[in-house]
């Protein structure tokens, strides 16, 4: 129960910070010298970390185990919903990209991860994992204007709220590092015909 949870708490995490950002963009754009060009990349740049970055994740986990590194993903991806709202637009963009390569890394780690230790309940879990991330994303875009406009620090309220999540949920993962496994290394290029692939890799 108490993993089950572990998996949801790192699930829900895993678009918040992506979702949050169109809705409060007009406001983001009149509080910041953003262009248009500017508020384009910041909506792109997570995209394109999904793609460029899910290589790196086998890699990363094969090297310092799953657990680890996903524990490493959440403080991340707190790090970088906090740091994005603190200056202009270099630094709004350097902790999307932070926040954005950290999900990337968690979307491809954490399915494995599920397959692996809920080997009889698999199915199931997975689409927990999917209902979770799902219902983050859709929650976080339908609270991200009220936010803003419950506090006086607006969208930099509504953006930095999603560290908070983030960190409990680091917090929540740390015990399971102690025991972290890594996955299988890959094989060698002569039996690679006939192996089976880790997922993600």
């Amino acid at each position: 129960m108490l993993l089950a949870l572990s998996v949801v708490l790192v699930a829900i995490n895993l678009r918040p910070a992506v979702a949050g950002v169109g809705p409060v963009l007009p406001e983001l754009r009149a509080g910041l010298p953003l262009s248009g060009v500017g508020a384009a990349a910041l909506t792109t740049v997570p995209v394109l970390c999904f793609g460029l970055l899910a290589t790196v994740a086998p890699r990363l986990a094969r090297r310092y185990g799953i657990e680890p590194v996903l524990d490493g993903v959440l403080v991340a991806l707190a790090a970088g919903a906090l740091v994005r709202v603190l200056d202009g637009p270099p630094v709004l963009l350097a902790g999307t990209i932070v926040a954005g390569g950290a999900i990337a890394i968690g979307n491809v780690l954490l399915p494995p991860l599920i397959k692996r230790d809920f080997p009889d309940r698999s199915g199931l879990m997975m689409g927990v994992y999917t209902m979770a991330v799902s219902g983050a994303a859709a929650a976080a875009a339908g609270v991200a204007v009220p936010l803003a406009d419950a506090s006086d620090l607006g969208w930099r309220a509504s953006l930095g709220a999603w560290a908070a999540p983030a960190a409990v949920a680091a917090l929540a993962w740390l015990p399971r590092t102690r025991g972290h496994t890594r996955p299988p290394a890959p094989p060698a290029p002569a039996d690679r015909c006939c192996a089976t692939r880790w997922p993600g890799s």
